[in-house]
């Protein structure tokens, strides 16, 4: 990632260079304007924008009477001086070269304008949250720098120091800002005044959204309080609604994607959900004055954010609390709609008294408001799936594990891995009902763990249903053309990750692959043989785990999957078998494909743990003949004791 020195005077450079060049002709808004001669000033949100080449920005121009009164019946005009190095459109900046330029809008005979700053981007490059966590171990920012910089980052403020610009990789959930909410009461005054404007509501006249600067608000020890809703920002929801969807005014798209909304949760979502019988989200009432004038639900689509969007509680009870919801409007259509759907299950979420704090929880949280989306929307949209092979690809990781970097899905960006855990509870609730993922939700509520609470919950507890998840999550052959499959259920295509090796002797007469001692806590492996030369005649596989499972009565399985010559599959449990043979000289027995799957249910309250095997297992081949032998042997049997 290049640094730039001397941000400052880079910034006054590109601005005096693009006001001596000539202007694109404005791009007007849609709309009647019928209040344009009535501008008395207008303002820019953001006030300051530094871009990398393909990236975008949402502006806001909020216009006003000589009274300060908001105008709603405004045409804006958008120009860019330098549109080879930013265009823009209906408000939406876009950086395209190396450069800068000067948006302007203009309503009425009013203008206002922002200068933009265009930057490099380089796919092989650290992303932003590389880039501060480099920073933070080299010393050159401390911890309150790297949070308020990584809020910077999520929310495309322009008080991002140019230095530490880098590509943003969105996960589902913008989780910053629920950890500024952990840690605000602990920052320093100067700080809590800088990020204080994100704790508010985005319909805040504070806001980040509203308030170019700090609000006189933020400036003291204590959390910020609300004000009523700026009148920048409006709902077209009924008053019999169950959420109520904001939007602002002066940000062409939004109406429509309010509208889009509104449908989706009442005709669907919310209907949908309620059936399973999930609890209500809560309501707001008792913050009267900063609730948006109503105990409803309140959803606000928000500019500029870096993920899909993030259901936040108010107040100061971490285990239970009524929610407000904000969604990314850069989002299509159908993941507007996924996305509602998520986040109104973490409002659902909310709404239960949970033993331990709601965060701790993480992974079942995350892992069922994805849930939730197939549970609305089924095969007719399935954003969830774009998650699933960030699990799928990590089959040997712990069920709750909570790591990133195993999303390859171009659009799941730095998802954590449990968001495709919803996985498993697709399989619960396929194979035994969603009434089992409901009560597994509801034991939280005297649960700590929420693996105990899953154990608790689930038929024949996690031993019996982790090794079937194991098997169905393979979702190949022979698993994906039987009913009980991923493919089955929702047309999934991604497969568990397996270690494919060679069967095959390549002129050796015998060989032994070792499959792997040690196993993590509910995590799986799987190693596919595949068999073509007939020289390749015996099969020997030595189960390491017999001892574990037969005498320390360790909850592994060990599945084998083979077909024969004729193609026929076979599925055997060799969990309480030492050691199985198979023997190639035989069609019934010619193995062609070999297919092992070992999984652990074993699991600590709270997580991680691992399993190792007594001996190492291990598949032996050879080239000798097993079947229809001719000829004489002779052996000797000398038992304990016997004198001759």
């Amino acid at each position: 990632m290049p640094v730039f020195h001397g941000a400052s005077r880079l910034a006054l450079c590109l601005l005096t260079f693009v006001l001596a060049c000539g202007s694109t002709e404005p791009d007007p808004t849609p709309g009647e304007g019928e209040d344009n001669d009535k501008v008395a000033a207008l303002t820019l949100s953001p006030n300051g924008a530094t871009l990398l080449v393909g990236e975008s920005l949402t502006l806001a121009a909020q216009a006003v009477d000589d009274t300060g009164q908001v105008l709603k019946n405004v045409q804006v005009t958008w120009s860019s001086y330098l549109p080879e190095y930013a265009t823009v459109a209906n408000g939406r900046v876009k950086g395209v070269a190396v450069g800068g330029s000067v948006i302007t809008a203009k309503a009425g005979s009013v203008s206002a304008t922002l200068s933009v700053i265009v930057m490099p981007t380089d796919a092989s490059q650290p992303s932003s949250d590389e880039v501060l966590a480099s920073a933070r171990e080299a010393g050159l920012i401390n911890d309150e720098e790297l949070l308020a910089y990584q809020v910077y980052a999520a929310f495309s403020d322009p008080r991002l120091p140019l230095q530490y610009k880098a590509r943003v990789e969105p996960g589902f959930d913008v989780t910053v800002l629920e950890t500024l909410r952990e840690r605000f009461d602990s920052l320093s005054a100067p700080m809590q005044e800088e990020l204080g404007m994100y704790l508010l509501r985005p319909d805040d006249p504070g806001s980040w959204l509203n308030a170019p600067l700090p609000d006189a608000r933020l400036s003291s020890m204590k959390r910020p309080s609300c004000r009523p809703s700026s009148a920048g920002w409006y709902s077209l929801s009924k008053s019999t609604a169950k959420v109520k969807v904001w939007f602002e005014f002066a940000v062409t798209g939004q109406r429509e994607q309010a509208q889009l909304l509104d449908e989706a949760i009442e005709k669907d979502i919310w209907p949908k959900l309620m059936a399973l019988g999930l609890k209500a989200p809560l309501t707001d009432e008792d913050y009267a004055g900063c609730n948006g004038g109503s105990s409803q639900l309140d959803l606000y689509l928000v500019r500029n954010m870096g993920g899909y969007g993030l259901t936040l509680p108010e107040g100061y009870d971490n285990t239970q609390a009524p929610t407000y919801i904000q969604l990314w409007d850069g989002l299509d259509d159908d993941s507007l709609k996924a996305g509602a759907a998520h986040e109104l299950m973490h409002a659902i979420q909310w709404a239960s008294k949970t033993k331990g704090p709601q965060n701790s929880y993480g992974w079942i949280r995350d892992a069922t408001a994805n849930w939730a989306i197939d549970q609305v929307y089924g095969q007719s949209l399935q954003l969830e799936q774009q998650y699933a092979d960030c699990f799928m690809s990590t089959p040997d990781l712990h069920l709750e594990n909570r790591t990133k970097g195993h999303c390859t899905a171009p659009d799941a960006g730095d998802a954590e891995r449990d968001y495709g855990a919803y996985l498993f509870f697709q399989y619960l609730s396929k194979k035994h009902g969603p009434s089992v993922v409901v009560a597994a939700l509801d034991k939280l509520t005297t649960e700590t763990s929420s693996l105990t609470a899953v154990d608790s919950a689930v038929p024949g507890k996690l031993e019996k249903v982790w090794p079937e998840f194991a098997k169905v999550l393979w979702n190949q052959a022979p698993i994906d053309t039987k009913a009980e499959s991923f493919k089955a259920w929702d047309k999934l295509t991604e497969k568990a990750k397996f270690k494919a090796l060679k069967g095959d002797l390549a002129g050796a007469p015998e060989l032994k692959e070792e499959l792997g001692t040690e196993l993590n806590n509910l995590a799986n492996s799987y190693h596919h043989f595949t068999f073509s030369d007939p020289n390749t005649r015996s099969l020997l596989f030595h189960n390491g785990w017999f001892k574990n499972i037969t005498e320390s009565k360790d909850p592994v399985k060990v599945l084998a999957l083979w077909n024969d010559a004729s193609g026929t599959w076979h599925e055997e449990d060799w969990s309480e078998y030492e050691y199985v043979g198979l023997c190639r000289d035989m069609k019934s027995q010619r193995a062609q494909d070999l297919i092992i799957i070992t999984s652990n249910a074993k699991f600590a309250p709270g997580g991680g743990g691992s399993l190792t095997a007594a001996k190492t297992p291990y598949l032996k081949r050879s080239n000798v003949g097993c079947w229809k032998y001719k000829g004489t042997s002779k052996a000797v049997l000398v038992g304990a004791g016997w004198s001759g």
